[in-house]
């Protein structure tokens, strides 16, 4: 599976560099960084079965990523934790 993944596709590095950039301006302190790389790199590669459903233009957002900081490790702890506060306080930006 790994060798499929697009690691060099320019766009999703893009991607990944937008975010981070936007954790620093919102909620993620610098020493939370790390941590949430990790986690948006767990979350891309986690293959659907281990997701919450989404279905496009029925499942909220908001309702998405409350389900997503359901989705816990094997010690019962939010496996995506820092990734939900910033998807959280993205959605709360005025469009």
């Amino acid at each position: 599976m790994l060798a499929k993944f697009p690691f060099n596709d320019q766009t999703l590095k893009t991607l990944v560099e937008a975010v981070l950039q936007l954790s620093d301006k919102l909620v993620i302190a610098n020493g939370k960084r790390c941590q949430l790389e990790d986690e948006l790199r767990d979350f891309q590669l986690s293959p659907a079965s281990d997701m919450p459903s989404f279905t496009q233009r029925e499942t909220p957002l908001d309702v998405f990523w409350v389900n997503i900081n359901g989705v816990s490790t094997p010690l019962k702890k939010p496996r995506f934790s820092n990734l939900v506060k910033l998807s959280m306080a993205a959605l709360s930006l005025p469009q």
